[in-house]
């Protein structure tokens, strides 16, 4: 069944090519007789029509091979923070397995083994983050102690009052409306 679909995709590519060939073919073996357009048309080949172009070879990179690894021993990558690399390029800060894959590539490039420069750099990353998570711990308990609060809290907390502050506006012009039998302005 996949044989005549070939065929015709092979027909369709040569275009009017094939069929004169086939026709030919027909007509050496006396099977038709010459067909009127026939020597209008070897006079005047069609076109050569161009073939499709090769796919292009798969572009396989070191670090691949070295993320998949990462992969299956971080199941929890998915939930790392996303960067742009336009926000990455800015701030400087990279996502976790990119950092995670160039530092162990270029351990390895420097001779250690595969096994050994994944330990660690494992240990290094994860110090950096328990590092930089003390750091934000720090922030906040001295925010705390000196009476600010968290910017990103009281933020929210003024946010939510407006809203609630709002709603109470509106219902209460509701109910005042209810009573006094005039329409809400």
């Amino acid at each position: 069944a996949m044989g005549k679909y070939r065929a015709s995709r092979r027909v369709a590519m040569q275009g009017g090519r094939a069929l004169l060939s086939k026709v030919e073919n027909l007509i050496k073996g006396k099977v038709i007789s010459e067909p009127t357009w026939y020597e209008p048309m070897k006079m005047c080949l069609p076109p050569v029509l161009p073939s499709p172009a090769p796919k292009p070879p798969k572009l396989v990179f070191e670090e691949d091979e070295l993320f998949k690894i990462y992969k299956t021993r971080n199941p929890g990558y998915r939930e790392e923070p996303l960067r742009s690399s336009e926000q990455a390029r800015n701030t400087g800060r990279l996502t976790r397995n990119f950092r995670f894959i160039k530092k162990w590539q270029e351990l390895m490039q420097q001779g250690m083994e595969q096994e050994e420069a994944y330990k660690l750099v494992d240990q290094e990353i994860r110090a950096e983050e328990q590092k930089e998570l003390e750091r934000v711990e720090a922030k906040i308990l001295s925010q705390l102690k000196s009476g600010e609060g968290i910017p990103i809290i009281n933020y929210r907390f003024e946010q939510d009052l407006h809203y609630v502050k709002e709603a109470l506006d509106y219902h209460r012009k509701n109910w005042e409306a209810k009573n006094s039998k005039e329409p809400v302005t």
